[in-house]
């Protein structure tokens, strides 16, 4: 096997144990169903094009940003307000070269640095913002209500 096809393998696998550690079943099966498919294809193309495995073994290229990639290049194409698409194969396969050539790693580098800087604004929010206090407990006794604070009230 192909250093970028075994990469993307493991990296496939790795992907699959998270949906089993959450118990998702029926997507862990789908998963499986659509990724065999294009397992299938990326093992083909590995083996008769060098240049495609090395770009499968660039660190940013993921199962998971491969379908997220595929889910939005369909969406584009389909129908506005449709929900699902059916999409030849031979389409699915070239926007899947497509995927694996695209230069995106500024892109996403630029994505990951806009979520480190929300996370560190969240953080300051979090630490600025001061911690309400607690209201002191009222016990009702029959007709008369007993403070916390040790008053007696008749009302």
């Amino acid at each position: 096997m192909k250093e970028g096809l075994k990469r993307f393998s493991d990296l496939l696998s790795v992907e699959y144990k998270k949906m089993e550690e959450k118990n998702e079943d029926a997507q862990l099966q789908y998963a499986k169903v659509m990724f065999s498919q294009i397992f299938k294809y990326l093992a083909k193309e590995s083996k008769e094009n060098e240049d495609f495995d090395k770009a499968l073994m660039q660190e940013h290229k993921t199962p998971a940003r491969l379908y997220q990639y595929l889910e939005k290049e369909v969406k584009k194409r389909s129908p506005q307000g449709v929900r699902y698409a059916c999409v030849p194969d031979d389409e699915v396969f070239d926007l899947i070269s497509e995927y694996v050539f695209l230069d995106d790693k500024a892109e996403i580098e630029a994505e990951e640095k806009k979520k480190l800087e929300e996370a560190k604004r969240k953080e300051e929010r979090m630490k600025n913002t001061p911690v309400p206090k607690k209201q002191e407990k009222k016990k009702k006794v029959g007709n008369l209500v007993e403070e916390t604070s040790g008053q007696l009230s008749l009302f």
